[in-house]
């Protein structure tokens, strides 16, 4: 009895690395991405498409400050690469030029959620996704 508490436990403690087997397929869709940064809050809508890359015409974000400001931004270029670890990384570039990476991610296994943090142009964030297609 001991024994299968403790590979029970194993199995929970070492997670879906062991049986993932995560592509870029799974990350394919829109998601409502939401991201906090030093000062910020970004409530985004992101489709990633068959290859990786972000279609830049139907994705947008919105940012509120700390001080109720709000802008809105739109993508030059953006893409998800995903290991089969389910280990996720995003790069985009907004339409100002600026840059956001997503360095430290990981995607469900059923490709339904994204967790993680990267930076900001070098300010520290981090990003919840969910899938609502």
């Amino acid at each position: 009895m001991k024994l299968k508490i403790a590979a029970t436990i194993l199995i929970l403690v070492t997670g879906s690395h062991a049986y993932a087997n995560c592509k870029v397929r799974d990350a394919v869709g829109f998601w409502h991405m939401t991201t906090n940064e030093s000062g910020f809050v970004s409530y985004c809508t992101m489709l990633i498409r068959s290859d990786g890359t972000l279609n830049t015409a139907k994705s947008s974000c919105e940012a509120i400050g700390v001080f109720g400001e709000k802008f809105s931004f739109l993508f030059n270029s953006g893409n998800v690469k995903v290991k089969s670890t389910c280990e996720i990384t995003i790069n985009l570039e907004n339409e100002f030029g600026g840059s956001t990476t997503i360095s430290h991610g990981q995607m469900s296994r059923n490709g339904e959620q994204m967790i993680g943090m990267g930076d900001n142009e070098g300010n520290p964030l981090t990003f919840n996704g969910v899938k609502f297609n």
